[in-house]
């Protein structure tokens, strides 16, 4: 009678909670907008090994998708709870680490960029030429990147289009990039991308901003 009570017991506790196991390899993992390396998964997916005891009917602020060869798991998550299929594990490990790994990958303190009037390039710089005027967007850069892009751009209901390439260079061994070409007041016209380390794409569009009468340089970072 005892053995029968206390199996009876674990097959309640059993069915109060839950582990998960990632089946399959992991092919991508997401976390809201940004993709997350190879590099990282190792540690996203010992951060998800938890117990799953918790049953709340709550959707958590931050989402979390891992696809794997066989499968496709959906996770939201807050900074001290995590939860999947409808049950919830505390976890204050997870989205701390997610939200550090999405400050790495859109850092923007590996370069500066400045609009420069009456700007005197070396002749030992590399600069891409684009008009006839003085004025000049200077790049420096204190990392390494690659596959840098100059685009011409046009403006429709405040989304910005590709029209031509202007220049292109996959590899940049330069720490300084230089280009001459002012900005246009009225509208933008060129779009500015390279990659970063982590196979990120930064875009930057220089734009002028009219109410505080400075030069503004609207920077997005895409997952490649």
């Amino acid at each position: 009678m005892r053995k029968i009570i206390v199996l009876l017991v674990i097959f309640l506790l059993a069915g109060c909670s839950s582990t998960l196991d990632i089946n399959g390899k992991i092919t991508e993992i997401k976390y809201n907008d940004i993709l997350i390396n190879e590099e990282d998964f190792d540690e996203v997916k010992k951060l998800i090994n938890n117990t799953y005891e918790k049953d709340e009917d709550k959707d958590l602020a931050n989402k979390l998708t891992i696809k794997t060869t066989n499968d496709i798991y959906y996770f939201s998550l807050s900074d001290d709870e995590l939860k999947y299929g409808g049950k919830v594990a505390d976890n204050t490990k997870l989205n701390s680490y997610l939200q550090d790994l999405t400050k790495k990958y859109t850092n923007k303190d590996f370069y500066t960029i400045d609009y420069m009037k009456n700007y005197e390039a070396n002749r030992d710089d590399q600069t891409v030429l684009l008009d006839k005027t003085s004025n000049y967007i200077v790049i420096n850069f204190g990392e390494k990147v690659s596959n840098l892009k100059i685009n011409e751009i046009e403006v429709e209901n405040d989304k910005f289009t590709d029209v031509d390439l202007l220049y292109s260079e996959d590899n940049v061994n330069e720490s300084k990039v230089i280009i001459r070409k002012s900005i246009n007041y009225e509208n933008p016209d060129i779009k500015i991308s390279f990659e970063n380390k982590y196979n990120y794409v930064v875009s930057i569009i220089p734009t002028y901003n009219s109410d505080k009468d400075i030069i503004e340089f609207k920077t997005t970072f895409e997952a490649k």
